[in-house]
């Protein structure tokens, strides 16, 4: 009995050991041990000694696999969750369909207001949309000198207008101080941020930027008060939040504007965005985007050229792996996970200067982010937030044009309200070609050469050299004695700026759309060309500033997405440029 008894117990450990591990033929296993049990178990732990060594995972490969197997669960009660939320609604239709007729009226009616763009105060008054009355006046006639109401519905268009361009006039040495403005690549995800807290925030450092004027409108529509009266300087009331749905017309004209869509997640557990636009710099899939959203347990549904995404229970902490170090989606998933339940961890994260500053931003308004600038970053959600006061960083990519800008033209120029730090890739590569590069502070000082030399880039995620100035570099290998390149890693459609480049008289082959090989000219010429996308077109005025003869822009609404004030500061240099129309 003892001996039959001890058998039982062998064999049903092994049954399980066998199952847990996933080793082949189980049954024959477990068979094979109850009928001959001195034999078996010596084979089998030899077995599985192989099996293991074979099949063994690494520590990453484990916890991917258990967070696999935690997503999938996620959705399905997320899914679950839906279907009931649905259920629900149903039957509070049924229940009450006069009221439920009225929201939706009601409802419609808002998204048709917000869409027409910032209204005033009667406007907003009337319509029972949150305004802000004055203020937004004040903005819109602040901007009226730069670009009248016909030319800004071109520009949400994305159309060429041909209302405006800017005349170049080249060979002018700049010299002086300019100060940068700040961040754009940092405002926009802050200002996404705003919507998670409860409170009123205060955004200082805020650049007078096209892009700004669209994010604040999309907030706007989800019922948040924007104050922009008082310049460079931004008040957001988050207090409600009544909307969860970014329209069409503001979404399409700026890729920042899906960054609401992890804020919004966060706060109300809901939200429908447009697919994103921007500049045609190549493919920006948020594929990474969504799949983090799904891991921290919402559903998403697509069709009609709209993202829809629920979690009506709230987010939930996991761990998860970016694809590529995508700055749009550690931001989006930062926000997402600042309010789940539980710790995120995001690996392989990106690391720009504008992720820190976001991380920042969100900590002073409550939430817990730490690791921001490395490749692993640690959110402890919390269950609200409430409101701040930042200072957004100064533009890394204003202030590098302006560096390229001072050694194009052999110039000398202090660029003020710059953080060194952040432009070590660029300060290496002027110096490598020939400028005068000395750091301060707060400052830089370039001093232009005599000749340019050749040099070599290769576009990377920070800390690496940034594709937002490689259009720039480019424009100042055209001018360079000898033979430079470039390899362009992070978008594949970067390179719209090189037939422009072409007309002018640079010497540029390109390969795959990837390469590039610029041998260097004695000089450019002014003709007319185009601003295909941001970067490109202040390569284009760099460009101009260079050529011999008159040089006009057209498409400059790319331009005023992320210069401030770009032709004041050039002309505060000793630039001949010109806005005209």
């Amino acid at each position: 009995m003892i001996v039959l008894v001890l058998c039982c117990l062998v064999t049903w450990v092994i049954y399980l050991d066998s199952h847990s591990i996933g080793m082949k033929h189980k049954n024959l296993w477990v068979l094979g041990t109850f009928l001959l049990l001195p034999l078996a178990v010596p084979l089998y732990l030899i077995r599985r000694a192989q099996f293991l060594h074979q099949h063994q995972l690494t520590p990453r490969q484990k916890l991917e696999a258990r967070a696999r197997e935690a997503s999938r669960k996620r959705r399905e009660k997320a899914e679950r969750e839906k279907q009931q939320w649905e259920q629900e609604q149903r039957q509070k239709a049924q229940a009450d369909p006069e009221k439920t007729a009225r929201e939706k009226r009601n409802a419609t009616g808002k998204n048709m207001k917000c869409g027409c763009g910032w209204m005033n105060s009667s406007a907003a008054s009337s319509s029972g949309m949150p305004g802000n009355g004055a203020s937004i006046a004040n903005r819109e006639t602040m901007k009226a000198d730069n670009k009248g109401s016909q030319a800004s519905l071109q520009v949400r268009k994305g159309v060429e207008s041909g209302v405006e361009k800017l005349v170049v006039k080249g060979g002018h040495r700049l010299t002086g101080t300019v100060r940068v403005s700040g961040a754009k690549n940092a405002v926009l995800p802050i200002i996404a941020a705003s919507v998670l807290g409860t409170e009123g925030s205060t955004i200082l450092e805020v650049p007078e930027l096209e892009d700004v004027s669209t994010i604040c409108k999309v907030l706007e529509c989800l019922g948040l008060k924007v104050d922009h009266s008082t310049p460079h300087v931004l008040k957001i009331d988050s207090r409600q939040v009544t909307g969860w749905e970014a329209p069409y017309d503001l979404v399409s004209t700026m890729r920042a504007s899906f960054l609401v869509m992890g804020s919004l997640l966060a706060r109300v557990g809901r939200a429908k965005i447009s697919l994103p636009g921007g500049c045609a710099i190549g493919t920006r899939p948020i594929d990474i985007h969504l799949k983090g959203f799904e891991a921290l347990g919402a559903t998403i549904e697509q069709g009609h050229g709209y993202i829809e995404a629920f979690a009506p229970h709230g987010l939930v902490g996991t761990t998860i792996y970016l694809d590529f170090p995508s700055v749009g989606a550690t931001e989006n998933l930062m926000m997402a996970a600042s309010m789940a339940k539980g710790t995120t961890i995001i690996e392989n994260a990106a690391q720009e200067p504008e992720i820190v500053d976001l991380a920042n931003y969100i900590n002073v308004m409550g939430g817990k982010v730490r690791g921001a600038g490395t490749t692993a970053i640690r959110i402890d959600g919390v269950e609200s937030m409430k409101g701040g006061e930042h200072t957004v960083i100064p533009d890394r990519i204003e202030a590098g044009t302006f560096m390229v800008a001072g050694a194009m033209t052999q110039g000398d120029i202090l660029v003020d309200n710059v953080l060194c730090e952040h432009m070590k890739p660029l300060i290496a590569k002027l110096r490598e070609a020939g400028a005068i590069v000395e750091e301060g502070i707060s400052d830089v000082h370039v001093v232009g050469p005599q000749e340019l030399h050749p040099i070599t880039i290769k576009t990377l995620p920070y800390p690496g050299f940034p594709t937002d100035m490689q259009a720039q570099v480019m424009a100042m290998m055209c001018i360079a004695k000898g033979q430079s390149s470039v390899l362009e890693t992070v978008f594949e459609n970067r390179f719209m700026h090189v037939d422009e480049l072409l007309r002018m008289g640079a010497n540029i082959r390109t390969s795959g759309g990837r390469a590039a090989i610029v041998e260097g000219v004695p000089k450019l010429y002014g003709c007319q060309v185009r601003a295909t996308d941001l970067r490109a077109g202040a390569a284009m005025v760099l460009a101009g500033l260079v050529a011999d003869g008159v040089t006009e822009i057209t498409d400059i609404y790319h331009i005023d997405r992320g210069y401030e004030n770009l032709v004041a500061k050039l002309t505060g240099l000793g630039a001949d440029i010109q806005r005209i129309g």
